[in-house]
């Protein structure tokens, strides 16, 4: 099995946008002085400043780790909300879009290279030609595949005999847990890696998200469906007896999270978002206490039975079908 570096990488969509320029600095700034040296970019990420911020951040910082996602369009709604739409591509514009992150990165190597999304209509074989070509150029570490369905996952894992795809990043955490159980494990199983994304259902947790406030201004909920699954009476009953029992253990609902998935749990990495300073301090302090803090089974025994069901229970959507 590959060796991703990081078992928690910065992602850097809000930078530059949602979060103002100055504070993503000391965001970045913060993460690599506590322990986080990678991080999570595409020239999408905060309307286009992200990568920028991210080059000068980490300009004469040794043995920091870029992860680029690739295969994603600007959208933005009626409402003016930023969202992306998923794009693949065949193996010459995988090369252009990796050799023209790296200049705007000023960086040799990418540590992973993430395509965002899958066409049926593109040739495997020609986005593997282009795969294959970044490798032996030294210019691509590793390569993963996002936004799989079961069917998408078992198509890649079947034709690619070269295991030129390392890794496969989805929407995972003690709430969200069917694609880990599905797409996740095909690839575990197959000796490859699995990062998540929204690792913590924060907004869960914190009351951020309600059935009074299903969409805070400042979240990319607005943009899903996803949320109304779980804005039930019985599901948020069953959610606030886990924080109260994580709060008389004195276990941060961010420590939980990680330890769930990633001490022994389901993932090889964690994708992490924030915001604030506030919120990155407390995944720093997991990356320092790694090694002390739970496992994945002794989280997952605080876990009552009803909320468990729950979650593996959920409506699917439709990178599950």
């Amino acid at each position: 099995m590959i060796t991703v570096p990081g078992k928690v990488v910065l992602g850097t969509l809000p930078f530059g946008s949602v979060v103002d320029e100055r504070t993503s600095r000391v965001l970045i700034d913060q993460a690599l002085a506590g322990g986080i040296a990678s991080f999570d970019v595409s020239h999408l990420y905060g309307d286009g400043k992200a990568m920028r911020l991210l080059s000068n951040a980490i300009r004469g910082v040794p043995e920091t780790n870029i992860w680029c996602s690739i295969g994603l369009e600007r959208v933005t709604d009626p409402k003016g909300v930023f969202s992306v739409r998923l794009s693949t591509m065949p193996g010459h514009e995988v090369v252009r879009m990796a050799e023209s992150a790296l200049d705007s990165l000023k960086q040799s190597r990418l540590s992973v290279l993430n395509i965002h999304g899958f066409d049926p209509d593109t040739s495997l074989d020609s986005t593997f030609e282009g795969i294959r070509h970044l490798k032996e150029m030294g210019l691509v570490e590793n390569v993963s595949y996002s936004n799989l369905s079961k069917t998408q996952a078992e198509k890649i894992l079947k034709k690619d005999r070269e295991k030129l795809i390392d890794m496969v990043q989805l929407h995972g955490n003690v709430v969200e847990r069917k694609l880990l159980q599905s797409v996740g494990a095909k690839f575990t199983r197959d000796g490859r890696q699995v990062a998540c994304f929204r690792p913590f259902a924060r907004g869960l947790f914190t009351r951020e998200y309600s059935r009074a406030n299903k969409r805070p201004s400042m979240s990319r909920s607005v943009r899903g469906w996803r949320l109304d699954s779980y804005l039930n009476e019985a599901f948020l009953k069953e959610l606030e007896s886990l924080k109260q029992e994580l709060d008389r253990q004195e276990i941060t609902a961010t420590h939980f999270g990680l330890s769930w998935l990633l001490n022994e749990g389901p993932a090889d990495c964690a994708v992490i978002g924030v915001r604030d300073e506030s919120q990155l301090s407390s995944s720093l302090a997991w990356v320092r206490q790694a090694g002390l803090t739970p496992s994945h089974s002794e989280m997952e025994n605080l876990v009552g039975p009803t909320l468990r069901e729950m979650a593996n229970n959920l409506p699917k959507d439709h990178f599950e079908r």
